[in-house]
Protein backbone atom coordinates (compact mmCIF):
# COMPACT_ATOMS: atom_id res chain seq x y z
CA UNK A 1 0.00 0.00 0.00
CA UNK A 2 1.42 3.36 -1.07
CA UNK A 3 -0.02 6.68 0.12
CA UNK A 4 1.05 10.14 -0.99
CA UNK A 5 0.76 13.54 0.65
CA UNK A 6 1.39 16.62 -1.47
CA UNK A 7 0.59 17.66 -5.01
CA UNK A 8 4.02 17.15 -6.59
CA UNK A 9 4.57 13.74 -4.96
CA UNK A 10 1.06 12.59 -5.88
CA UNK A 11 1.43 13.83 -9.45
CA UNK A 12 4.85 12.17 -9.78
CA UNK A 13 3.48 8.85 -8.51
CA UNK A 14 0.49 8.95 -10.87
CA UNK A 15 2.69 9.93 -13.83
CA UNK A 16 4.80 6.83 -13.15
CA UNK A 17 1.80 4.51 -12.97
CA UNK A 18 1.81 4.28 -9.17
CA UNK A 19 -1.78 4.53 -7.97
CA UNK A 20 -1.81 5.77 -4.37
CA UNK A 21 -4.19 3.94 -2.05
CA UNK A 22 -4.70 7.37 -0.49
CA UNK A 23 -3.52 10.62 -2.03
CA UNK A 24 -3.81 13.94 -0.21
CA UNK A 25 -3.52 17.18 -2.20
CA UNK A 26 -4.44 20.84 -1.81
CA UNK A 27 -3.74 22.35 -5.24
CA UNK A 28 -0.58 24.12 -4.11
CA UNK A 29 3.13 23.44 -3.89
CA UNK A 30 5.31 25.63 -1.70
CA UNK A 31 2.32 28.00 -1.39
CA UNK A 32 2.02 28.50 -5.16
CA UNK A 33 -0.81 27.03 -7.25
CA UNK A 34 0.00 23.60 -8.69
CA UNK A 35 -1.67 23.22 -12.05
CA UNK A 36 0.01 20.07 -13.39
CA UNK A 37 -2.13 17.42 -11.67
CA UNK A 38 -3.36 14.74 -14.07
CA UNK A 39 -7.01 13.76 -14.09
CA UNK A 40 -7.99 11.84 -10.97
CA UNK A 41 -10.21 8.79 -11.35
CA UNK A 42 -10.21 7.84 -7.66
CA UNK A 43 -13.06 8.17 -5.21
CA UNK A 44 -12.72 11.82 -4.08
CA UNK A 45 -13.28 13.20 -0.59
CA UNK A 46 -13.15 16.90 0.26
CA UNK A 47 -12.23 18.48 3.57
CA UNK A 48 -11.36 21.90 4.96
CA UNK A 49 -8.13 22.12 6.93
CA UNK A 50 -6.54 25.55 7.56
CA UNK A 51 -2.76 25.96 7.26
CA UNK A 52 -0.76 24.77 10.25
CA UNK A 53 -3.61 22.70 11.67
CA UNK A 54 -4.92 19.17 11.83
CA UNK A 55 -8.69 19.39 12.15
CA UNK A 56 -10.91 16.64 13.49
CA UNK A 57 -12.57 16.64 10.06
CA UNK A 58 -9.23 15.93 8.35
CA UNK A 59 -8.55 13.05 10.73
CA UNK A 60 -12.00 11.59 10.07
CA UNK A 61 -11.60 11.89 6.30
CA UNK A 62 -8.16 10.25 6.41
CA UNK A 63 -9.65 7.33 8.31
CA UNK A 64 -12.52 7.08 5.82
CA UNK A 65 -10.09 7.19 2.89
CA UNK A 66 -8.00 4.32 4.25
CA UNK A 67 -11.21 2.27 4.50
CA UNK A 68 -12.23 3.02 0.87
CA UNK A 69 -9.07 2.87 -1.23
CA UNK A 70 -8.14 4.04 -3.75
CA UNK A 71 -9.18 7.49 -2.61
CA UNK A 72 -8.01 11.05 -3.23
CA UNK A 73 -8.52 13.72 -0.58
CA UNK A 74 -8.81 17.30 -1.84
CA UNK A 75 -8.00 19.70 0.99
CA UNK A 76 -9.34 23.23 1.05
CA UNK A 77 -6.50 24.81 3.00
CA UNK A 78 -3.30 22.88 3.60
CA UNK A 79 -2.44 19.17 3.62
CA UNK A 80 1.15 19.38 4.88
CA UNK A 81 0.52 17.91 8.34
CA UNK A 82 -1.79 15.12 7.14
CA UNK A 83 1.11 12.65 7.23
CA UNK A 84 0.98 12.43 11.03
CA UNK A 85 -2.63 11.29 11.49
CA UNK A 86 -2.54 9.24 8.27
CA UNK A 87 0.21 7.04 9.73
CA UNK A 88 -2.13 6.06 12.58
CA UNK A 89 -4.65 4.44 10.22
CA UNK A 90 -2.32 2.53 7.91
CA UNK A 91 -1.26 -1.10 8.33
CA UNK A 92 2.31 -2.12 9.04
CA UNK A 93 4.35 -2.14 5.86
CA UNK A 94 2.39 0.63 4.13
CA UNK A 95 4.54 3.32 2.55
CA UNK A 96 3.87 7.04 2.94
CA UNK A 97 5.53 9.41 0.47
CA UNK A 98 5.61 13.15 1.01
CA UNK A 99 7.65 16.06 -0.26
CA UNK A 100 10.44 17.73 1.64
CA UNK A 101 10.75 21.23 0.09
CA UNK A 102 13.98 21.79 -1.79
CA UNK A 103 15.13 18.26 -0.90
CA UNK A 104 12.97 15.61 -2.57
CA UNK A 105 10.66 12.80 -1.54
CA UNK A 106 10.59 11.27 1.92
CA UNK A 107 9.49 7.63 2.11
CA UNK A 108 8.32 6.22 5.44
CA UNK A 109 7.42 2.59 6.06
CA UNK A 110 4.64 2.35 8.63
CA UNK A 111 5.65 0.41 11.73
CA UNK A 112 4.49 0.46 15.33
CA UNK A 113 7.56 2.58 16.15
CA UNK A 114 6.62 5.13 13.47
CA UNK A 115 3.05 5.28 14.81
CA UNK A 116 4.41 5.99 18.30
CA UNK A 117 6.63 8.77 16.90
CA UNK A 118 3.66 10.28 15.04
CA UNK A 119 1.52 10.08 18.19
CA UNK A 120 4.29 11.76 20.17
CA UNK A 121 4.43 14.64 17.67
CA UNK A 122 0.63 14.90 17.59
CA UNK A 123 0.59 15.20 21.40
CA UNK A 124 2.50 18.49 21.02
CA UNK A 125 -0.42 20.09 19.14
CA UNK A 126 -2.92 22.29 20.95
CA UNK A 127 -6.65 21.67 20.60
CA UNK A 128 -8.64 24.69 19.48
Amino acid sequence: MVCTVGDVVTHSALARGIIPAVGVIDGFTMRSPYLAMPEISHHILRVRNPAGTITDELVAVLNEAVMSTPCMILVDGEEDLAVLPLIRFLPDGALVLYGQPNEGVVVCEVTQELRLRADDLLSCFESV
